[in-house]
């Protein structure tokens, strides 16, 4: 929050819309990075469904996205809810591994 409040302050974003734009936007970084959203359907401060709502528009941009929804982790506490499956995750991402087993993994059915 206080990034985006900085960000806000110095005029670079108006608001979570823009945010939103500027990181689907190639040039902010590039159009091949992978990226891997790790989000959870008890989030009081991101709602998954607007996570998806960004996956769907950066897969539709070409980007190679992957994801994992975690069902009960707090926002920025994913890895409380379950760590092995969190640095698995990560991991996995990080070397270019297959993660479809590590995304199915708990309740991700339920976030979708």
């Amino acid at each position: 929050m206080a990034v985006m409040n900085t960000l806000q302050h110095a005029r670079l974003i108006r608001a979570i819309q823009d945010l939103r734009e500027q990181l689907n936007d190639p040039s902010s970084f590039g159009s091949k990075a992978r990226r891997l959203y790790m989000y959870s359907k008890e989030d009081a401060m991101v709602k998954w469904e607007d996570v998806e709502s960004h996956i769907r528009d950066a897969r539709s941009r070409g980007y190679k996205v992957e994801k994992a929804c975690f069902e009960h982790g707090s926002h920025c506490g994913l890895i409380m809810e379950d760590a092995h499956r969190y640095w698995t995750t990560v991991q996995r991402f990080w070397q270019g591994q297959d993660m479809s087993d590590v995304a199915t993994e708990g309740n991700i059915r339920s976030c979708l």
